[in-house]
């Protein structure tokens, strides 16, 4: 991080609780001196912490009133921001180039928090997300997770207004369709969509539940076996397997033995 931006690019860490942004905000402020690094950290929670004896606010902890936070971030020393619930949301530093998540987030919250990358700067050629406590999932025979239409791959929100339809609800009957089409109508029911604002623009939010049977997919004809193609989770992203894969993949994730779906040649779909 510390060449990006013409070498003036700054940081947030977003922790799980005030607890832990104090003990944060103690660990890299004793990193940085250590090791000799010309710049600073600041921290931003609501109240007092008691840890280790020792009553912890935002105020003695960065030396000046919360108010001034925000402010301060913007010189050039402070290149860190550690906060629990604070600067989520509404705040805009053109040079925050990366964002550590050591929480959970979930739909328009974590939106709403990566959203902060947006902010556009002359020399900011891209951004950077280290996520120690989430894991992005979407695949009906994995463990479900929240899908977000309406956000780049970059982050930045772009609304489902660009999918041209006339209303949210004329924008939901057609998700509901076209995963109807593509996986069928068991499928179908889990899945739970909602629309929420961010940014000044519509997201829709899809929570994807774990499906109790194998799912597959089928779209246009492009499909590569005659039951429809089987995807699963793989690291950050989803992969196609291979009939045979597929096969011993339901065997072993659905099947128990005396079911039906580990003694066909094929396995069951649900469309």
């Amino acid at each position: 991080m510390q060449g990006e931006i013409g070498g003036k690019a700054k940081a947030m860490m977003v922790t799980r609780s005030r607890l832990h942004a104090v003990r944060y905000k103690l660990a890299v402020d004793r990193y940085l001196a250590e090791r000799g690094y010309p710049f600073k950290a600041l921290v931003a929670f609501s109240g007092t912490v008691q840890d280790g004896g020792q009553a912890y606010t935002e105020v003695n902890m960065n030396g000046f009133p919360e108010a001034q936070t925000a402010k301060t971030f913007e010189r050039p020393e402070y290149r860190f921001l550690i906060v629990a619930n604070r600067f989520q949301t509404g705040f805009d530093q053109p040079l925050l180039h990366t964002v550590y998540v050591d929480k959970k987030l979930g739909g328009a919250n974590a939106v709403q928090t990566l959203s902060r990358l947006n902010r556009t700067h002359p020399e900011k050629k891209g951004t950077m997300v280290l996520d120690f406590a989430n894991e992005a999932d979407g695949v009906p025979q994995h463990r479900g997770r929240d899908l977000l239409i309406g956000v780049a791959d970059d982050g930045s929100v772009v609304g489902i207004e660009r999918d041209r339809l006339e209303s949210d609800d004329k924008f939901m009957r057609h998700l509901a369709q076209v995963v109807r089409n593509g996986l069928g109508d068991r499928a179908s029911t889990c899945i739970d969509p909602k629309t929420q604002i961010v940014d000044g623009r519509t997201v829709c939010v899809v929570s994807c539940q774990r499906s109790p049977e194998p799912v597959f997919l089928k779209w246009k004809g492009m499909e590569a076996a005659a039951e429809g193609d089987f995807f699963v989770r793989s690291g950050p992203g989803t992969a196609k397997l291979p009939p045979e894969s597929a096969r011993e993949y339901i065997r072993t994730r659905f099947g128990t033995p005396g079911d039906d779906r580990t003694s066909d040649p094929a396995p069951k779909t649900a469309v």
